[in-house]
C-alpha cells in the first residue's frame, strides 16, 4: 500500500513539474508573438531548468535570442556567436526528426544570413535542404543566398585579376 501511495506521489510530482514547463514554454510563446523577446527568452530558459531537453523551450529559446539581436542591436550582450551555439546544440541532438533538425538548420542559415555572414549560411540552408529537400522557404533562401555568394566570388575574382594585371 505505502508503495502504491509512493508511486503516486512520484507521478503527481513529475506531472506537476511537467505542467509547470508546458506552462512556461506558453507563456513565452505568448510574449514571443507579442514582440517581448527578453521576457519570452527568460521564460523558455526557467522552463529548461525543469527539462533541459525540452525541444521547444530550447527551439524557442534560441529563435527568442535572434529576435533580441536583430530588435536590439546596440545590446552587447548579444553576441552572434551565442545564438548560432543555440541552434547548432539543438541540431546535433540525434533524437530530432529529419524535419526538425531541417527547420532548426533553416533558422540557423537566416541568423548567419543577417549577419552577412553568407558561406555559412549557404552551407546550413545546404543541409537543411538535404533533410527537407521539399521546403520551399528553404530552397528560396538557398538560391538567394547562393547567388550573393557567386557574386562575391566573382568580385574577388576580378580584383585579384586587377591587381595581377597592375603588378605586371
Amino acid at each position: 500500500m505505502m508503495v502504491v501511495v509512493a508511486l503516486l506521489c512520484g507521478v503527481t510530482t513529475v506531472e506537476a513539474q511537467y505542467l509547470r514547463e508546458r506552462g512556461l514554454v506558453r507563456e513565452g510563446n505568448r510574449n514571443f508573438v507579442k514582440n517581448n523577446y527578453h521576457t519570452s527568452f527568460n521564460r523558455y530558459n526557467t522552463a529548461l531548468e525543469h527539462d533541459s531537453t525540452n525541444y521547444e523551450a530550447l527551439y524557442n529559446r534560441a529563435n527568442a535570442h535572434h529576435q533580441l539581436r536583430r530588435t536590439t542591436p546596440e545590446d552587447s550582450t548579444l553576441v552572434a556567436e551565442h545564438t548560432y551555439r543555440l541552434y547548432e546544440d539543438i541540431a546535433a541532438d540525434t533524437l530530432l526528426t529529419a524535419e526538425q533538425r531541417a527547420e532548426v538548420l533553416r533558422n540557423l542559415g537566416e541568423s548567419l544570413f543577417n549577419d552577412e555572414k553568407y558561406e555559412a549560411a549557404l552551407n546550413a540552408f545546404r543541409e537543411s535542404l538535404r533533410l527537407n529537400p521539399n521546403d520551399k522557404e528553404t530552397k528560396y533562401d538557398y538560391v538567394l543566398t547562393k547567388r550573393i555568394v557567386d557574386q562575391k566570388r566573382n568580385q574577388q575574382q576580378q580584383n585579384q585579376d586587377n591587381n595581377q594585371n597592375q603588378d605586371n
